[in-house]
């Protein structure tokens, strides 16, 4: 296959082929200027591609040829989007896949299968493609792709950064006020996590205080969208207090546990 090949565009209107006003030029350079794409490929006609279609906006372009360099290499953790090609005789596209998962690589993965391969395209998507695109690429999906597989990337490290951030704000809250933060996001009252927790009222407040504080919340709503955050990746299963959901409410059951101070 050559390169004229891959370069190939759809045909629109008939044989009329589109060209595109700066201004959308612009905005893809606006959308990609500075990102990092990896091609992971023995075949090295789809990474001269992939860097034609996308160096012109500013995009960095990493090939590899080998896999298991690839999935060994610290720098796979830094991309904006991998394409990934079918051709990896060290170990397959499809184990490449399961390896970011693991690994819990933010890594948006754009496939690249054979024409008419819909079981390697499925596996693709179901091991957690992106996007599958078939050979002969075209440049225009190839670049909307990326744009939305940079996009995408940028977001989740967002949400991971906010994440890592939320977690060491909870580390820093005290056995009590940890305690104090589950029983009031469930919507007791201070007089209520006084009496479960054996505290005065005042204590509690002083609490309540000092951990909106440390966890940055401002309001109660925050706090408790804090919490479920937490509560869904299990970061705060090692609570000393856990709620337990009874019918339509909410009941509480704290474990007796030795507390500083």
């Amino acid at each position: 296959m050559t390169l004229s090949t891959y370069l190939s565009s759809k045909p629109i209107a008939g044989s009329v082929r589109m060209t595109h006003m700066p201004c959308e030029a612009t905005n893809r350079t606006l959308s990609l200027a500075g990102e990092v794409v990896d091609v992971l490929d023995e075949d090295p006609l789809l990474s001269r591609f992939v860097d034609e279609s996308l160096s012109q906006y500013g995009v960095e372009v990493r090939m590899f040829t080998n896999a298991i360099e690839f999935v060994r290499s610290p720098r796979a953790h830094d991309a904006s989007c991998l394409v990934l090609g079918n051709r990896c005789r060290t170990i397959s596209s499809l184990e490449v896949q399961h390896h970011l998962t693991r690994s819990r690589t933010i890594l948006p993965t754009i496939c690249v299968v054979c024409p008419g391969d819909v079981r390697s395209a499925v596996d693709a998507m179901q091991a957690g493609a992106m996007q599958v695109l078939a050979r002969p690429l075209h440049a225009e999906e190839l670049i909307d792709a990326a744009i939305s597989a940079a996009t995408r990337a940028r977001e989740l490290r967002r949400r991971e950064q906010e994440m890592a951030e939320l977690v060491e704000r909870y580390r820093s809250l005290t056995p009590r006020e940890r305690q104090t933060m589950l029983l009031i996001t469930a919507g007791m009252m201070n007089k209520q996590v006084g009496f479960e927790l054996g505290i005065s009222e005042i204590t509690v407040k002083m609490h309540r205080s000092q951990l909106m504080r440390k966890m940055g919340a401002t309001r109660l709503v925050e706090l408790v969208r804090g919490v479920d955050a937490l509560e869904s990746i299990g970061k705060i299963s090692d609570l000393p207090a856990s709620r337990v959901r009874s019918g339509g409410g909410e009941s509480f059951r704290l474990q007796h546990v030795a507390l500083p101070g």
